[in-house]
């Protein structure tokens, strides 16, 4: 109580009436009313040691729930002093409102459609990002220099077209992430097979590879879907529906991770 009045900011008038109520409740208790002034003055005297308190260890716990109150406990009694946090913070959630993962950042097979609607498809290590940089990079270099010779087949075939590039929201698109290796090159030819075969419009020189024969489903498929479409009355689409795509991808891969469709 003494404590309490001499730090809670008080009136004289205030003060004096929670003093007098120490004392009455002091001598209804048996004690002296010298061992209140006494208890005042080693009060006043008292002086906090700063280095004390800064020497002690401090340990941040999550709260969550009256468990974490426990744990506060158990630390305080190895001399650590707590201090509660919450993941629940207003920062937290409007980081993940406004911050989506940008499907352009990740790695696998790419499609990148020109102006004129013919699309490439490829497959990088890195973000696709870099990779739609290198492509207009070799653009640039060949209208600079028309007699160069560009790695990039995305970039000789705008030249030779006279298309101009757009942007990399338009023009790319991530369809499987996967990192390096077999899987990523079976689902690079499997892109291109469906590219060559169900719409045309493929800029990629090298569209025949050794995986082709295991993809000869698809065609059947597709075609068993025209058939159906027409008896129906449905109009064709260009390319089978995605779910049929997502689970001849499964079908054709064993099973693994990062090989989801995006598309």
């Amino acid at each position: 109580m003494i404590n309490r009045i001499e730090r809670i900011p008080l009136t004289k008038e205030g003060y004096n009436k929670e003093l007098n109520a120490i004392y009455a409740i002091a001598a209804n208790n048996g004690y002296k009313r010298d061992l209140v002034e006494e208890i005042r003055r080693e009060h006043k005297n008292k002086k906090p040691n700063k280095e004390e308190n800064n020497n002690k260890n401090w340990a941040v716990l999550t709260y969550t729930g009256k468990s974490t109150y426990k744990l506060a406990k158990l630390f305080q009694k190895h001399n650590l002093r707590t201090s509660f946090r919450t993941n629940n913070n207003v920062g937290r959630i409007l980081r993940n409102t406004t911050n989506q993962e940008d499907p352009l950042d990740k790695q696998g097979v790419y499609k990148l459609t020109c102006k004129c609607q013919h699309s490439y498809i490829g497959q990088t290590g890195r973000k696709i990002k870099t990779r739609f940089r290198e492509h207009i990079r070799d653009y640039n270099k060949k209208t600079q220099k028309p007699s160069a010779i560009p790695e990039s087949n995305f970039a000789n075939h705008m030249f030779n077209n006279k298309c101009s590039p757009t942007q990399i929201r338009k023009a790319a698109k991530l369809l499987h992430v996967q990192h390096k290796g077999q899987r990523l090159n079976v689902l690079e030819n499997m892109e291109i097979y469906k590219l060559k075969t169900f719409d045309g419009k493929i800029i990629n020189e090298q569209t025949n590879t050794a995986s082709d024969v295991i993809f000869e489903p698809l065609k059947l498929i597709y075609e068993k879907k025209k058939n159906d479409n027409k008896t129906t009355g449905m109009d064709t689409p260009n390319t089978p529906k995605s779910t049929t795509r997502a689970k001849i991808t499964d079908f054709y891969l064993p099973a693994g991770k990062n090989h989801t469709a995006t598309t």
